[in-house]
Order: C-alpha cells, then sequence, then structure tokens
C-alpha cells in the first residue's frame, strides 16, 4: 500500500506542477508572477538601499560588500529560523542567498 501511496501522491504532485505551470501562461497568471517578482525587486532594493545607507559604501559593483551582506543575511535567517539550520532547508537557503548576493553586486540582472 505503500508505494500505491507515493506513486498517487507524485502523480498529484506532477497534475499540480502542470496545473500550476499553464496557469502560469494565462493573463492573469503573468500578472500574478510579475507582482511576486516585483515585490522580490523591492525587497532587494531596500536591503540594498539599507545597507549602503549603513556603511556608505555602494553595493552595486563591490563583490565584497554584496557578499557580506548576502552572508549577514543568511546568518540572521539561519540564526531566527532554527528548522532550517539542518538537511535541504539549508542547501536551499544557501542557493537562495547566493542569487541575493549576485544580484545585489549585479542589480541590472532584475531591473531589465
Amino acid at each position: 500500500m505503500g508505494v500505491l501511496n507515493r506513486i498517487g501522491g507524485a502523480l498529484l504532485a506532477l497534475g499540480l506542477a502542470i496545473a500550476v505551470i499553464i496557469g502560469f501562461q494565462t493573463p492573469t497568471g503573468r500578472r500574478f508572477w510579475d507582482g511576486i517578482w516585483q515585490a522580490g525587486e523591492t525587497v532587494v532594493d531596500y536591503i540594498r538601499d539599507q545597507a549602503t545607507r549603513l556603511g556608505g559604501t555602494p553595493i552595486a559593483g563591490n563583490p565584497w560588500a554584496a557578499i557580506g551582506v548576502a552572508a549577514l543575511l543568511f546568518l540572521l535567517v539561519l540564526m531566527f529560523v532554527p528548522g532550517l539550520r539542518q538537511g535541504r532547508g539549508f542547501a536551499v537557503l544557501a542557493v537562495v542567498f547566493t542569487i541575493v548576493g549576485f544580484i545585489l553586486y549585479n542589480p541590472s540582472v532584475i531591473s531589465g
């Protein structure tokens, strides 16, 4: 029975993923995705602006400043969300903050 439950769960997850991907192709889905993208861009811009105000050093174009800010944010999230310290959560978090560091270094990647 356990094998059938896993196969059924995998098919359900696959069907849900296909429905979500197809849904993002509609005008409403594109608007939704654009809103999420814009919200993420706003958060990263805010973090970059606050870090610049604190240190007086522009983050864009300065790899050490971008790495430092991303590493600091990574450590703060690990400190305040203990569930992400083990397993897959840690790896996903490391990838996410590597991307954040790259975006802080080169903000033109997301702003067009």
